[in-house]
């Protein structure tokens, strides 16, 4: 998935929650959260409506958010973990943020504050499946094999169509040597994302595929 895509799926995963006050107020959430502009016109858009909004109000929390998230698009995670910061400071009950800055210091490699993020998500909204998944991969990253493939069960009773939930609990099956467990996910994984590249080079690797 490209950091465009990725970028509007989360944006668009918060869209519905903004309540828009007044009109002028309004109008520049709504540019903040426009699922079609670019990571640097999330940015600019953002800015301009956390400065109406102001920039220590809860309010401002989903912005703060959506302009991280720009940032990331950007490749500018350094200003994006300030942003996250930021809604969380304002709103320290926004499980999405915590989520999406599990995200960052997953993807940075620092994953044991990872894991404490997803699992404050996952304390403020117990059904947040995608925490779980995030929270999983840390933990697989750091070798607690069994509680990563806590997460992925988590995230597959409320996901069951969930591949990458299929894929990365076969990785740890896999790392466990649980062959015939991983070999299973893998072709569950292959039947529900058949054209994704990382769950046929695996299904390849265990021969369910030419």
């Amino acid at each position: 998935m490209t950091g465009h895509r990725l970028l509007r799926l989360n944006i668009a995963l918060l869209f519905g929650a903004v309540t828009l006050a007044s009109s002028g107020t309004a109008r520049a959430d709504a540019a903040c959260l426009d699922v079609n502009r670019s990571a640097g016109g999330v940015v600019s858009a953002c800015t301009k409506a956390i400065g109406a909004a102001g920039a220590d109000s809860r309010a401002a929390a989903p912005l703060y958010n959506a302009r991280a998230l720009g940032q990331r698009g950007a490749g500018r995670d350094d200003l994006a973990l300030a942003d996250f910061d930021a809604a969380i400071r304002v709103d320290p009950h926004f499980a999405g943020a915590y989520a999406n800055r599990g995200d960052l210091n997953r993807d940075a490699g620092r994953h044991e504050r990872a894991v404490t993020d997803y699992g404050t998500a996952i304390w403020l909204k117990p059904k947040f499946a995608r925490a779980y998944l995030g929270r999983g991969r840390s933990l697989f990253a750091i070798r607690q094999w069994n509680r990563a493939i806590a997460d992925f069960d988590a995230f597959l009773r409320q996901r069951p169509n969930g591949a990458a939930g299929y894929y990365y609990r076969g990785l740890v099956f896999e790392a466990k040597g649980v062959r015939a467990l991983a070999e299973a996910d893998f072709r569950q994984a292959l039947k529900l994302a058949p054209d994704d590249p990382a769950i046929r080079r695996k299904a390849q690797a265990f021969g369910q595929v030419k």
